[in-house]
C-alpha cells in the first residue's frame, strides 16, 4: 500500500466502470448516481472499444444506439 497517497491506492481498488453514452447530459447524471466508483465516460463506440481494450473496465454501461 501506498502510505504516502493512500487516495491513490484506495482508488485503484475501486470498480472501473466505462460509460459510453453520447448524451452528455446522460453521462454525467450517470456520473453522479456512480459516484463512488473509478470511472471512465465516452461518448462513441469506436472510442469505447479503444478505452475497454485499454483500461479494461469491471463493467460497460453502453447505449444500444452508439455511433
Amino acid at each position: 500500500m501506498d502510505t504516502q497517497h493512500p487516495e491513490i491506492w484506495l482508488e485503484a481498488e475501486l470498480p472501473l466502470i466505462l460509460i459510453a453514452q453520447p448524451d452528455p447530459e446522460v453521462r454525467r447524471g450517470m456520473g453522479e448516481v456512480l459516484d463512488d466508483y473509478q470511472l471512465c465516460q465516452v461518448g462513441d463506440g469506436l472510442e469505447a472499444l479503444e478505452v475497454a481494450r485499454e483500461m479494461g473496465p469491471d463493467t460497460v454501461i453502453a447505449d444500444f444506439d452508439l455511433p
